[in-house]
Parts: structure tokens; sequence; C-alpha cells
């Protein structure tokens, strides 16, 4: 008798303990109801490497620029910007002043780089146009990354891309605000607009900690509570903020590591150790790895290319005149890493950044695939570390391109690597 009582206690607590591990791995996921809609749009570089564009980049408004520009005028009562800065895009000032007239809420949060706090001068930031945003929506709706006693900015960077519409739809990437970024289409980018409430809710909390709270960097909380938001059509999305969310170790890391087949990465920066020895363990692992590094990033000291290329890991480095500038991962059939943060310690420590990973998503997972490969046969052949120059004959259109694209202090004509006896080296 005593035996058949422990029996049904134990089975008794075999079943609240099932019931309860159910319960928490269900707590974890937030389901949907609706699909996930997005809009993706990649940066048609193309046109510059195949010489079909050539000489200096100006400000355009070309595909990448429309579509936020549509998302922009579509807002009906608040955007919230979170960039790292502005440069030219007459086009998105217009936009910006054209809903401040009907009636819409705009906030901005932007990057400071030198300077004291609220002082809006040019120079103090990375892209100049950025100090005219307080003329255009007002003082006090432009917040600067500030430190704890909010008077000057941080030394890490508010390095987010992303735009919250009427905490419904929100558009993030990779993608400056600039005229080599969205507008030209010079660097290599891409930008998504994800439409849900959801989605928006997460960026808006995330934008609200800095904008309202002052909170940047280290100070920042986790959004919570975090969720794996489960759609209708089983599209699986997780958002990571920096630093807070440490999403080198919690996201990227663990993504590698579950991959079964292939791994595609497009990289500006790519300077993480235990993201370096991933990829190797991936390859030990019998998966094929691609990566397209930036020529710049490449001659940082920091560069993985020969840890990468030694352990197996199928590398090359662009040679064109714009950037490689995604922070891009795609995963065997349906996992795509997106967002600002590229793949650095600062990035994941420091910075203020956001990035998305979507699963089980094969449409979007194809169409970003088939931009990676288009990008990857552009570059016939692998080059090493010390062959590929940011500016130089190598690196299509650079010398004339009115750019300082290896960031030394000069530029085109004045670059010893565009020198005519450089031709053909």
């Amino acid at each position: 008798m005593r035996l058949c009582r422990l029996c049904f206690f134990l089975v008794m607590f075999f079943i609240f303990h099932s019931h309860l591990s159910l319960a928490k791995t269900q707590a974890k996921r937030q389901l949907v109801a609706e699909n996930f809609s997005y809009e993706l749009a990649n940066a048609d570089i193309f046109a510059w490497i195949e010489g079909n564009k050539i000489g200096k980049v100006k400000d355009e408004k070309n595909n990448m620029a429309k579509q936020l520009e549509r998302f922009i005028l579509n807002a009906s009562n608040k955007l919230s910007f979170a960039i790292y800065g502005l440069s030219k895009q007459q086009w998105l000032t217009n936009a910006i002043a054209k809903l401040r007239q009907q009636g819409v809420v705009v906030e901005a949060v932007v990057d400071q780089s030198r300077g004291a706090a609220g002082d809006w001068m040019p120079d103090n930031f990375v892209y100049s146009e950025t100090a005219f945003l307080p003329q255009i929506i007002g003082v006090a709706q432009v917040m600067v990354d500030l430190n704890k006693s909010g008077e000057r900015p941080r030394s890490s960077q508010m390095h987010n891309k992303f735009v919250v519409a009427d905490d419904r739809s929100v558009w993030l990437g990779t993608t400056n605000l600039s005229h080599t970024g969205i507008g030209a289409e010079y660097n290599a980018n891409n930008t998504l607009i994800v439409h849900s409430a959801a989605v928006a809710r997460l960026y808006a909390q995330e934008f609200d900690q800095m904008f309202r709270d002052k909170r940047f960097s280290r100070s920042k909380q986790t959004v919570a509570p975090r969720h794996e938001l489960v759609f209708k059509d089983n599209t699986r999305v997780s958002v990571y903020f920096s630093p807070q969310d440490d999403t080198i170790n919690t996201a990227i890391i663990p993504a590698i590591n579950a991959a079964k087949k292939s791994i595609s990465i497009a990289m500006f920066y790519l300077t993480s150790k235990p993201i370096v020895q991933a990829l190797c363990a991936a390859v030990g692992r019998n998966i094929g790895v691609k990566i397209i590094l930036d020529a710049v990033a490449n001659v940082h000291p920091s560069s993985p290319f020969q840890a990468l290329s030694e352990c197996g890991v199928d590398v090359k480095v662009e040679n064109w005149g714009g950037k490689m500038h995604m922070k891009t991962a795609i995963i065997d059939d349906a996992t795509v890493i997106v967002g600002s943060m590229n793949w650095s310690e600062r990035g994941n420590s420091a910075n203020d950044e956001n990035t998305m990973v979507i699963k089980n998503n094969r449409k979007l997972r194809q169409e970003m695939q088939v931009y990676f490969t288009r990008l990857w046969d552009t570059l016939r052949t692998k080059a090493g570390k010390n062959r590929i120059r940011a500016e130089g004959y190598q690196s299509i259109n650079s010398c004339i391109d009115g750019l300082d694209n290896d960031h030394d202090g000069l530029r085109d004509a004045q670059e010893w690597s565009c020198q005519p006896r450089m031709l053909g080296r």
C-alpha cells in the first residue's frame, strides 16, 4: 500500500515537473497571430562594380532611400530614429519636415563623437549634418549618447540604425543614413522593414531607454520580458540589444554552433576571437563556411583573415570602392542574422547596437543568400591580407570616387596607391 502511494506521488511529481518545464519553455515564447511580414532592400553596388556608374559618389535617392522614405511618410502619430548620424540626404530632411507639418511627433537618438553635450557644432559629429537635426525637429527632440553625469557623450558609439513608426513597424539593418550608405548605395548593405507591433514594441522600449531615460551603453537594462516571437507562419524572431544582452554569446555563437550545413557571412569588422573559434570548429564539423571581409577592416591588427584561412574557412576580401558594410549571416536553410553590430568586442560590450535573428523563413533566407552569392561571385580570386587596398587601382572606382576610403587623410590622386605607377600591381 505504501509502495503504491509512493508510486502515485512520484508520478504526480514527474507530471508536475514536466508541466512546469513546459510552462517555462512556453514562457520564453510569444505567439504572434499574424504571418511575418517584411520588406528587404539590398544595396545595388553592382552598378559600381560593373562600371555602369563611375566617378565621384554623389548624394542620390536610390531604392534603399525610397524604401525608407515610404516608411517614414506612412507614419501617422510618431517616428523614432536611433541612428549613428546623418550625412546629406536632403530627401530625408524634407520627409521629416513634412511629417512635422502634419503633427507627427519625431524623436531622434544620435551618436556624438566629441564636444560637450548640447554643443551642436558639425565637427562634433562623425556625420556633420547630424548637427542640424535640432533645427528640423527641435532641440528637445534630439538626444545624444551621454555619460552617467549627462555632461558629455560616451566614448562608446550609439551605432544603431533603426526607425520605429507608430509602434507598429520598424526599419532596421546595416545601413547608415549617408550618401555612401543609403544614398548612392556605394557600400554593401541590407535594410529590412518588419511590419509587426510585437517587434516594433521591443525597439520602441530600447529607444525609450536612450531617449527618455538617458541610458546608454552599459547603463541600459535588458528589454524585459524577452521572448522569442513565434509568428503564425512559424517564423521565429529574437531581438538582441548591445551591450546588455551579450549578443555574441547569447545569439551569434549559439547560431554558429547549431549550423548543420553552411554558413555565409558578410561582415565589416569581425574581430571576436570566440566567434573565429566557433567558425573554425564549424569547419571541423564539415560545415561549409564562406566569409567576405572589408578591405579596411582586413588590415586591422585584429583581422582574422589568416586564422580563418588556416583553419579552412573560405575567405575573400572585397575590392570595391565602397565598403563591405554588412553585419549579416545566413545559416543553413532558414536562419538569418542582421543588424547594426559588427562582430567585435566593442560592438558586443560597449556600443549601443541591435541584432535580429530570424529563423524558419526560407523566403527571406533565399533572398539574402542570392545577394550574398552575387557579391561573392564578383570577387574572382582570394586575396591575402596585404594585397587588397581600400584605396588603390585594385579597388574599383576608389581612385576617382572623391572619398578617403582607407581613412588616412588622403583621397584619390593624393593616395600613393592611386598613382599611375601603381596601375597593374
